[in-house]
């Protein structure tokens, strides 16, 4: 037997070629602490594909004739407008404006709904009677109420809160109600059990057990005020509005 297979032999008996050893032994010419950003880079990119897709057919479209600019103008040109805003000080004086609506909306009827859906939730009585004003309310999408509030309340701050208030009242109270209607049966009967009162059972059962529950209906609210925020449109270009907004955009 030559050398030659006596050396393919050894090879094959530990289970990989002599050359291709030498190249897993030889050191990576990229630093170690080099690898780890790159993973970081490549799993990014690879996440942030659908993103980028969306954004190129948004800068795209218009571009090239498929959607009318005026209602969809390119990406580029809406940054470029939120830009010039942002140097003018305006864009922070109206994203400001909204925030602070949508926030004091939000705040308001986590104070008033979520009281409210503990005690609907508790007493059976008061569910049952409004039971029926709730189902038929919380069908009822804020945006389709707009003309209400501003015939009621006019076009000032005080229709704008309490739309948000409106909007964010049904998720909250819903998961409310439903978080003390869910509560394990078995801790209700131990806690009366014990001799507990009603006080104490509300206090030291329903309402620890409740709040996961309630916690997924502020998270829920808190996106329902962004919602109302972001898709309400008022006639009367006030900071924060959308119509002073884009009359500043026409106007730069």
């Amino acid at each position: 037997m030559s050398s030659l297979e006596m050396l393919t032999l050894l090879e094959l008996a530990q289970g990989r070629p002599a050359s291709l050893a030498r190249a897993e032994a030889q050191p990576s010419r990229i630093p170690s602490f080099v690898r780890p950003a790159l993973r970081w880079l490549g799993a990014l990119g690879h996440r942030s594909l659908l993103l980028v897709a969306l954004l190129s057919l948004w800068e795209a479209a218009p571009r090239l004739g498929l959607i009318d600019a005026v209602f969809l103008p390119p990406f580029s040109e809406v940054i470029a407008a939120g830009w010039q805003l942002a140097q003018v000080g305006q864009l922070y004086d109206d994203v400001a404006a909204s925030l602070l609506r949508a926030l004091s909306g939000f705040l308001i009827a986590v104070v008033l709904i979520v009281p409210l859906g503990l005690a609907v939730g508790w007493y059976a009585r008061l569910g049952d009677l409004l039971n029926q004003f709730i189902e038929i309310c919380r069908n009822t999408a804020p945006l389709a109420l707009l003309p209400v509030f501003i015939l009621l309340l006019g076009i000032g701050e005080l229709s704008k809160i309490s739309m948000v208030v409106y909007s964010c009242a049904w998720p909250l109270l819903l998961n409310t109600i439903a978080a003390v209607k869910q509560v394990d049966p078995l801790l209700i009967k131990s806690a009366r059990t014990m001799g507990a009162s009603p006080q104490q059972l509300f206090r030291k059962v329903i309402l620890p057990a409740s709040l996961p529950t309630i916690f997924v209906g502020i998270r829920l609210a808190s996106a329902s005020a962004c919602w109302c925020w972001s898709r309400r449109k008022w006639s009367e270009p006030r900071p924060g509005s959308a119509i002073s907004s884009s009359t500043a955009s026409t106007a730069s």
